[in-house]
């Protein structure tokens, strides 16, 4: 797609203007958030050309690495699937990933965000950033939400597991 070239470059405000007219609008999916993955011609989709959670641990830590050091740069390069995409699927796989991805990820989150609505006041006169802006926004508290819903799962579950494994061994026991 000619949009996805542009998406690739520095987002100067040519660029910005060109990108415009293809940008498909973030929506949050009710849901399941597999949803992201079906193609529509109106809303964002994820575009899985490759999953780096299947990746070395190494190689994970590098795949966050690069894209923090590209959107503390460049905040509103969230919108580009190279960037969306790969946080998109460490997301979805977060029960998978090992405790120093997870703690990484938030870190780079943490570290993408500040930078991020900081752009919102430089945004506010030009409607085609601005646009950019709030379908960014929408991705960086889509990623959180998720991020803090399934955390917050997986913490139940293992104080659910570890109250039952302590009441078996009372019963075993007596």
């Amino acid at each position: 797609h000619e949009g996805e070239k542009f998406l690739l470059q520095p987002l100067s405000l040519l660029t910005v203007t060109s990108i415009m007219a293809q940008l498909k609008e973030f929506e949050f999916p009710l849901s399941d958030i597999n949803d992201l993955k079906v193609a529509c011609d109106d809303k964002y989709y994820v575009e899985v050309s490759e999953d780096p959670v299947r990746g070395s641990i190494p190689s994970q830590q590098n795949i966050l690495t690069d894209i923090e050091d590209r959107l503390i740069r460049h905040p509103l390069k969230l919108y580009n699937h190279e960037n969306f995409d790969p946080l998109y699927m460490f997301i979805i796989k977060l029960n998978n990933l090992s405790s120093s991805i997870k703690t990484r990820l938030v870190e780079v989150l943490a570290n993408i965000s500040t930078p991020l609505l900081n752009k919102v006041n430089g945004s506010v006169d030009n409607m085609d950033r601005k646009k950019i802006c709030r379908n960014s926004i929408k991705m960086i508290s889509f990623l959180l939400c998720i991020m803090v819903r399934t955390l917050e799962r997986e913490a139940r579950s293992l104080a659910e597991t570890a109250s039952i494994n302590s009441l078996s061994g009372r019963n075993k026991k007596k």
